[in-house]
Order: C-alpha cells, then sequence, then structure tokens
C-alpha cells in the first residue's frame, strides 16, 4: 500500500513537473515568436534603408550630369543678357550718333 502511495505521488509529481515542461514550452515557443517578428521587421527595414542607399547612389551618379546642364543653361543665359547688353548699347550710340548727324545737318541749313 505505501508502494501504491508513492507511486501515486511520483506519478502526481511527474504530471505537474510535464505541465511545469509544457508550460515552459509554450512560453520559450511565444519568446522565439517574438524574436522572429522582431528579426524580421529589423529585416525589412534593412532593405528599405538598402533601396534608400542605392537612390542616393543613383542621385549622387546623376548630380555631375545635373551640374554640367546648368552650367551650360548658366553660360547660355549670360551670352543672351551680354547680346542683350551690347545691342542695347550700339541702339543708344546709333541713336545717338543720328541726333548729332541730325543735329549737324539742321546746323548747316
Amino acid at each position: 500500500m505505501v508502494k501504491a502511495i508513492q507511486d501515486i505521488k511520483t506519478g502526481d509529481f511527474a504530471k505537474a513537473e510535464l505541465e511545469i515542461v509544457k508550460d515552459n514550452y509554450n512560453i520559450s515557443q511565444r519568446q522565439l515568436a517574438l524574436k522572429d517578428s522582431i528579426i524580421g521587421k529589423y529585416e525589412r527595414k534593412e532593405a528599405i534603408c538598402i533601396d534608400n542607399i542605392g537612390n542616393l547612389n543613383q542621385i549622387l551618379d546623376h548630380k555631375d550630369e545635373l551640374i554640367l546642364i546648368e552650367e551650360k543653361r548658366a553660360k547660355k543665359y549670360k551670352r543672351q543678357k551680354n547680346a542683350i547688353i551690347i545691342g542695347g548699347v550700339t541702339v543708344a550710340v546709333g541713336l545717338g550718333v543720328g541726333v548729332i548727324y541730325m543735329a549737324l545737318q539742321w546746323v548747316k541749313i
């Protein structure tokens, strides 16, 4: 009888221990799932950062081309500005010479 009671107690103890092990296993599985989800989130963030770096590198690669285009455009506008100034000065000088010539012709008459 004592042996039977000891076996029952041992069995009850084993059942309780098994429940604890199952609980620990379930907790470990939840923690692992949480860690996996965190790792997945950081992997996605890393992929986004890598894409952003790639985009920035493309922008940097094309910046020299854009700078050359803008320099050409600036030179073109500078030439146009200079042409307008020279044209304006030429017209003003021409008008001044014309007025002086007409004044001298008027005086001769």
